[in-house]
């Protein structure tokens, strides 16, 4: 008896799933450093979000869009819902967000240079979070 087609499909399909999550890994921060990629300091972050940035982004709960406005604020979506929250550069260089869709808990991140220009990566607690592509560089309500 040989397996079924959608048998065939939803083994290939689970197993193209297991080796994206298991085998993409990450860089390190040192592995990013030594590439010369980051992380940005606090003069970098200010310059990127100096007149608002709209950007998608992608992580391991799914990947939507943000805006980020120069005014501290922040507005997010993605397939199903979406949240406000607001950002602030810490004196550290730490990137940092709260959403109400989290009890508007602080989070800070560093935030490194992805491969290609406007692409971003970020980590917190050594482990990168998510990661990014500007849009554009201005953001208005």
């Amino acid at each position: 008896m040989h397996p079924s087609r959608n048998t065939l499909r939803l083994a290939a399909a689970s197993t193209a799933i297991l080796i994206a999550a298991g085998c993409a890994t990450a860089p390190s921060p040192t592995e990013l450093q030594e590439a010369g990629r980051g992380p940005l300091d606090r003069e970098q972050l200010e310059a990127l979000h100096e007149d608002g940035l709209h950007l998608s982004w992608s992580n391991a709960q799914g990947s939507g869009t943000a805006t980020y406005y120069p005014d501290g604020t922040l507005e997010a979506a993605w397939d199903g819902g979406g949240t406000a929250g607001t950002w602030r550069i810490a004196d550290d260089g730490r990137f940092c967000r709260s959403l109400e869709v989290e009890d508007n808990e602080e989070k800070c991140f560093r935030i490194y240079e992805g491969e290609t220009d406007n692409t971003y990566l970020s980590y917190r607690n050594g482990e990168q979070t998510t990661s990014w592509e500007v849009l554009e560089t201005t953001a208005s309500r």
